[in-house]
């Protein structure tokens, strides 16, 4: 099995998704409607990765891919929608603002973490890493996380949770305790600015602590190389079934 960059599969689920998404309609609708190029060229690019990794994991199940015209704002920039909050299941991708989005995320250092539990390529302090995503990666990222959330919702498992620190090895143990932090710190936050209790909870959850672990797992295996199957493996990895 060939070991894939970020690029590799970056293009593959491009090509996957072009056949079915009418990229040149998809861009001629969203400048119709006035937005930028460059956002119009990135979320296109998001739902391509969204939708192709979707088909290899939901093979012949057709599914929504929608554009939403408003500004990304508080972190939101592409969600899976179905029941029992929709009536079908769904992708949406936010447009406008997302250029922006993408670049601010390829400033923030991916968390690399090895089979001992210790955050690696770091800085000499050994804290702040020093290997930050490329837009591929940060799209392939958010792919992974709503994909992951269609699996949640198809799927009867029990979430990835904090309560699973002393049950998992390293380093998938590593990215729970990493997401518990990174969610302690982001609902502190909240409650600081005074926003409500909906809107919280909205971002703080299990599936979203579930999809987080996951994503970020995945991102790090995708900078350092994987093949596509364990890629697909692990973004429907159910515990019992963790691998490093």
């Amino acid at each position: 099995m060939k070991i894939c960059n970020a690029f590799e599969i970056f293009d593959l689920f491009q090509e996957i998704a072009f056949s079915s998404l009418e990229p040149e309609r998809i861009r001629r609708e969203l400048v119709k409607r006035g937005k930028e190029k460059k956002d119009i060229e990135l979320s296109l690019r998001l739902m391509a990765s969204i939708v192709g990794l979707n088909l290899r994991v939901f093979p012949f199940q057709n599914i929504s891919a929608d554009f939403i015209s408003e500004k990304v704002c508080n972190d939101l920039v592409s969600a899976y929608c179905g029941p029992p909050f929709a009536s079908e299941e769904g992708y949406v991708v936010w447009v406008e603002g997302i250029s922006e989005y993408v670049i601010k995320r390829t400033k923030i250092g991916l968390i690399l973490i090895n089979n001992d539990g210790d955050i690696v390529d770091n800085c000499e302090d050994g804290f702040f890493p020093t290997s930050f995503p490329m837009v591929q990666e940060v799209l392939l990222g958010l792919a992974l996380h709503e994909v992951r959330h269609r699996f949640q919702r198809n799927n009867k498992f029990e979430l990835f949770s904090p309560e699973d620190i002393d049950d998992i090895q390293y380093p998938l143990k590593g990215y729970i305790d990493f997401v518990d932090y990174y969610q302690s710190s982001r609902e502190k936050i909240f409650r600081e600015e005074g926003k409500t209790q909906e809107f919280i909870e909205k971002r703080i959850n299990p599936w979203e602590f579930d999809a987080l672990v996951i994503a970020n797992f995945l991102m790090a295996k995708i900078h350092r190389g994987i093949t596509i199957e364990e890629l697909l493996e692990t973004v429907t990895l159910t515990k019992g079934g963790e691998n490093g």
